[in-house]
């Protein structure tokens, strides 16, 4: 096997370079109630009679084809690591039995907890397990380890959160982002996916046929849940921090949209905890972009040796926090590196920081009346380095906000932490948003977005229970904004820009809003470091092993267009999601998956919005030929979010499957 450099120029090693021989077999979990898990095993040659501890992915994403050329720059390599490696495919996804559910709930728990138990149990297994995972997989890793399974020693958990509220794809600051459309859509899409006829046999169309009836439609479940009700409390391990006793990694990347919840879980847990905060978007640290990636699964590696093998290795005895400290970069709406150091430090915001106060000079009231249109440069919330997805120059954005500019900085500034708005305002509505961004003003006019943070104003005191402005009153109100670790270079500016809309990231409010500012009493504060702890981590740059098991035919392919009809000042955003085209080597399966969202909006009236998503699921082998083709669009009214669905299955080009649904979902201070 040959070695292979990436776009970025970091070489990957090969997988023969592992230092122990392993095989691969599918094996079945069975559970109480009949259902049997499907999963892929990576097991080291030798480990039955010299049991090795487990590591494993639990997620909905089919070990066998969807991720299988993912899995296999990972999972090898634990395995050649003298580790049982597996990916588990959860109920009602990939070739496991039984209906697909909802995100995160009590029966995608109650499975995990027997399949750890099954699992260290094994005749291979020493006893000892460890969860990982991104994203989902991050997030039930956290919420698996509250429940204190004996087997379970430590987790890796990237790109996840503590709070399933305001911190994952559904409100954050009591908002409603627009990628709660889009991956209701795709997740939606992604459950009702045919089983492989390979491994389940003739039962795979009853099973396919079981899942398309069945299937949650997660997107009207979530409209049903506005406010922090249980229903979000539920997994949300920052209830109580202290359920969890093992130890917990936690990776992100500045460019994700979960990165907020690893201080917390830093300052929230009390077992053994390092966090990892990388340059990176959606996605693992050996894979992502922008560079530099990190020698993630060495690190992981030694996070398991330590805490599954009991090696005493040093993996934690670091520092707490190791985070990039990003330069100043030039607005781009794509980045495949960015420049930076890496700093070490024990607390978040680290020893030693100030504040740094940026004022507003004007005395007087101030008005801000956004178009509804505001933040079509703004990018997307939740990038995964596979497009144009980083906001534009936002001098586009400024021009519809109020903004304020600090004086040129006599020297550079480190800002590490969260910056927090503090304004007083009054509106001339009951329901109505606030957005707040932080740009770096070059001497040259161009602004590059440092950080931003939004607020449904109706949320101010509580998102268990919002309640309506008083219109004309004023009010104190804290906007916090993400965290960030950025240089801003002498000479340049800071400027805060306020809104009281970002679309199409986030939904706008039912009617347009006119916001009065009252200067005297609004400031941004952010945390600034003298001199930051440059990190002797990492040690090496990516390594990744590079398995031939999938063959690409059509490249995946991202792009963003804007558009904006002059006749009727309709604005519409179009995201053209192409995850490409592949077949996997070890059985042919190919897998066809394109994706078409659409936003627009008329500036003079924000119930005018509309989002659209279409997505095909196509997987074939041989003559057999499955599709799914979801259709969801999203609006609204002053009072109400209608949503509308259409799902529909073919075979072989014909349909064989139609389901439709309408929901009328009551807007709640939203």
């Amino acid at each position: 096997m040959v070695n292979l450099t990436d776009t970025v120029g970091e070489q990957r090693r090969p997988i023969t370079d592992l230092p122990q021989c392993f095989h691969v077999e599918i094996i079945k979990i069975p559970l109480r109630d009949g259902v049997e898990l499907s999963a892929r095993l990576w097991l080291p040659d030798g480990a039955l009679s010299h049991p090795v501890p487990a590591v494993i992915e639990y997620i909905p994403y089919r070990h066998r084809d969807y991720l299988a050329g993912r899995d296999s720059l990972i999972h090898p390599w634990f395995a050649g690591h003298g580790y049982a490696a597996l990916r588990v495919d959860m109920r009602g996804s990939g070739d496991s039995d039984g209906v697909p559910m909802d995100e995160y709930v009590a029966q995608e728990q109650d499975d995990a907890l027997q399949m750890l138990d099954y699992l260290s149990r094994r005749p291979w297994c020493s006893g000892a397990t460890g969860l990982m995972g991104i994203s989902w997989g991050g997030f039930n890793a956290l919420q698996i380890a509250a429940y204190r399974p004996a087997s379970l020693k430590a987790i890796v958990t990237l790109c996840s959160t503590d709070n399933r509220y305001t911190d994952d794809v559904h409100y954050p600051g009591g908002c409603l982002v627009s990628d709660n459309l889009t991956w209701g859509t795709l997740g939606f899409a992604n459950m009702c996916r045919a089983p492989d006829p390979l491994t389940t046999g003739e039962r795979w169309r009853e099973l396919w046929f079981d899942r398309l009836e069945h299937a949650p439609f997660p997107l009207a479940n979530w409209l049903s849940h506005q406010t922090r009700d249980d229903y979000w409390k539920h997994g949300s391990v920052c209830e109580d921090y202290d359920a969890i006793d093992c130890a917990v990694f936690a990776i992100g990347g500045w460019a994700d949209s979960y990165t907020n919840a690893i201080p917390r879980l830093m300052r929230g847990l009390s077992s053994p905890r390092r966090a990892l905060i990388g340059p990176w978007g959606h996605a693992y640290p050996h894979l992502a972009t922008p560079a530099p990636r990190v020698d993630f699964l060495g690190e992981a590696t030694r996070w398991w040796d330590r805490w599954l093998k009991g090696i005493d290795n040093g993996a934690d005895a670091g520092p707490t926090f190791t985070t990039f400290l990003q330069a100043p970069a030039e607005p781009s709406t794509s980045y495949s590196r960015v420049e930076g150091q890496w700093i070490d430090h024990d607390h978040w915001p680290p020893e030693g920081v100030h504040d740094l106060e940026v004022s507003v000079a004007e005395s007087g009231p101030m008005t801000v009346k956004t178009p509804p249109s505001l933040g079509a440069f703004a990018g997307e919330w939740m990038p995964l380095g596979a497009g144009p997805e980083y906001p534009a120059d936002q001098n586009a954005e400024d021009a519809g906000a109020a903004c304020f500019e600090s004086e040129p900085l006599s020297q550079d500034l480190h800002i590490i932490g969260a910056p927090i708005a503090r304004l007083r305002v009054s509106v001339d509505a009951p329901v109505a948003q606030v957005s707040v961004r932080l740009s770096d003003v070059a001497p040259d006019g161009r602004a590059t977005r440092i950080t931003y943070g939004v607020l449904n104003l109706t949320h101010r005191h509580s998102h268990e229970h919002p309640k309506p402005m008083v219109t004309g009153e004023p009010f104190d109100v804290q906007i916090p904004l993400n965290d960030v670790a950025r240089t801003v270079p002498a000479g340049h500016r800071l400027r805060y820009s306020i809104a009281t809309t970002q679309w199409p990231m986030f939904w706008p409010s039912p009617t347009l809003v006119c916001m009065t500012l009252h200067p005297e009493a609004c400031k941004l504060v952010v945390t600034a470091c003298p001199e930051p702890n440059r990190s002797s981590w990492p040690p090496a740059s990516a390594v990744a092993p590079v398995g031939p098991d999938i063959d690409w035919h059509r490249p995946v392919e991202h792009r963003r267009i804007i558009e904006t009809d002059l006749s009727d000042q309709t604005t519409t955003v179009r995201y053209h999601r192409d995850e490409g085209a592949f077949s996997v080597r070890e059985h042919g399966m190919r897998v066809d998956s394109v994706g078409l969202e659409e936003h627009s909006i008329v500036d003079a009236d924000p119930c005018s919005a509309r989002g659209r998503v279409r997505w095909r699921l196509a997987l074939s082998r041989d003559g057999w030929q499955t599709a799914i083709e979801c259709n969801v669009e999203q609006s609204a009214t002053a009072e109400a979010f209608l949503l509308s669905m259409r799902l529909e299955a073919f075979e072989s080009g014909r349909r064989v499957f139609s389901r439709s649904e309408s929901k009328r979902l009551p807007r709640h201070c939203l």
